[in-house]
């Protein structure tokens, strides 16, 4: 996800598949590239275009506290020019950050898009240790916590009744989407850094509802955390935990509101 999101799921069966396949960013394929270290003073990997190897390579690098979901920052690098190890290096001051400790990924940046490189660290500041994270279906950057206490703790606060409907924003397509290669190439992140949950994860144009707003459908309190190349105008995409649940979830119209403040 990480802060694109790549595909987008609307009908079922295979029909689903090939479409979503379709709209798979063919530069996704040409890219090869890696986060390799992250130390005291720096972060460094290597990134590589396979059909313009001698041109410099964009990399984001995102950095995700522990401590608080919104403790999230992304540095920008780009690999060298005209050399065969395609690296880049960011001297990064460790000290200027708040957590104890951080997990770091990168991604080649095209356009509007984002593709993930393979390896993560979690960096821990007092010991000034990385230790080398597995990305894969277990894998959960280490907010994750954080952010799903604060999910429950919203639906809670729905459920005593706090939060209902407010102002009638309107009628809006729904398609779902999840973590997995198909959905997102990968990516564990939103658009905005933050680790996507179900109940609480939104994709939406950002022109219509900028992030960080919060809408309430079925009964739901949604933040949009989340963008996507075929999400726009009156379009929503709900995050889910499986990729079976956003197949089931299918495409539907629903009607969306502001979240009533408590007063």
């Amino acid at each position: 996800m990480k802060k694109s999101l790549l595909c987008r799921l609307f009908l079922p069966g295979a029909t689903l598949f090939l479409s979503s396949m379709a709209v798979f960013p063919a530069y996704a394929a040409k890219i090869s590239g890696r986060l390799d270290s992250v130390t005291e003073s720096s972060i460094a990997g290597w990134a590589r275009d396979k059909e313009a190897s001698d041109a410099a390579v964009s990399v984001e690098l995102t950095l995700i506290g522990d401590e608080d979901p919104a403790d999230v920052t992304v540095l920008s690098v780009n690999t060298k020019e005209n050399r065969s190890d395609h690296s880049f290096t960011y001297a990064v001051d460790w000290s200027q950050y708040k957590s104890a400790s951080y997990t770091v990924t990168a991604a080649v940046v095209f356009g509007e898009e984002r593709i993930p490189l393979e390896g993560s660290f979690l960096y821990n500041r007092e010991t000034c240790t990385a230790a080398k994270l597995e990305i894969g279906p277990g894998f959960e950057p280490v907010n994750t916590a954080a952010a799903a206490s604060q999910n429950r703790s919203e639906k809670d606060s729905l459920d005593s009744g706090s939060e209902a409907a407010g102002e009638y924003l309107g009628s809006f397509t729904a398609s779902a989407y999840c973590s997995c290669d198909i959905c997102c190439a990968g990516s564990k992140l939103t658009y905005s850094g933050t680790v996507p949950q179900p109940e609480h994860t939104i994709a939406a144009d950002l022109d219509v509802f900028p992030l960080g707003t919060r809408l309430w459908i079925d009964g739901v309190v949604y933040t949009v955390e989340d963008m996507g190349g075929g999400i726009a105008g009156n379009r929503l995409d709900i995050y889910f935990a499986t990729h079976e649940e956003a197949l089931d979830y299918g495409l539907k119209t629903v009607e969306v509101y502001s979240v009533k403040e408590e007063k």
